[in-house]
């Protein structure tokens, strides 16, 4: 069998290289990897330009206080949904909605909002169904964060679940 050097002159005059057999062994690895990671390759494409697609969209937070002039410019320069920051303070779970958040919905839809979502201190499937009798969408962080931390992934599934059960009427 016929050897292929392929390290130029040093492995030459070793006389080291690679059988045709080798080589053709290495050839069809590379084409089976080949046929696995291209078509990978493109699902990840598609699913990277879905991403960036919904991601284009940006959202604008806007709180109670907010002047006429500032509600108009939230609206004006956001994408998707306009975020409607429930209550002023620190955020986390709270034991109710802020009753400002129903006037800010309001306010953010006279001022042409198209979409308003509801975030800050949502923490009760109770609180989901409030919120959602007024906004397009409540958001829930704190919730999940402390579930994640004091039972993992299974807590915030069941919380999530949980939460999840203000969307029914």
């Amino acid at each position: 069998m016929k050897n292929f050097p392929i390290f130029g002159k040093a492995r030459q005059s070793a006389g080291a290289g690679f059988t045709l057999i080798e080589l053709l062994v290495v050839v069809a690895i590379i084409g089976v990897l080949a046929a696995i990671l291209v078509p990978a390759a493109g699902s990840m494409a598609k699913k990277a330009r879905a991403i960036r697609e919904v991601n284009a969209g940006r959202q604008i937070m806007a709180a109670y206080a907010a002047c006429v002039d500032r509600l108009d410019q939230a609206v004006g320069a956001s994408r998707g949904f306009v975020y409607a920051v429930s209550t002023m303070g620190i955020t986390g779970a709270r034991g109710d909605v802020d009753s400002a958040a129903k006037a800010l919905v309001s306010r953010l839809r006279d001022a042409g909002a198209a979409s308003t979502c509801v975030g800050i201190g949502i923490s009760t499937a109770e609180q989901v169904r409030e919120v959602l009798a007024y906004a397009d969408g409540a958001i829930v962080g704190s919730a999940l964060v402390k579930a994640l931390t004091d039972g993992g992934v299974p807590a915030v599934a069941a919380t999530a679940a949980a939460l999840s059960a203000g969307t029914r009427r």
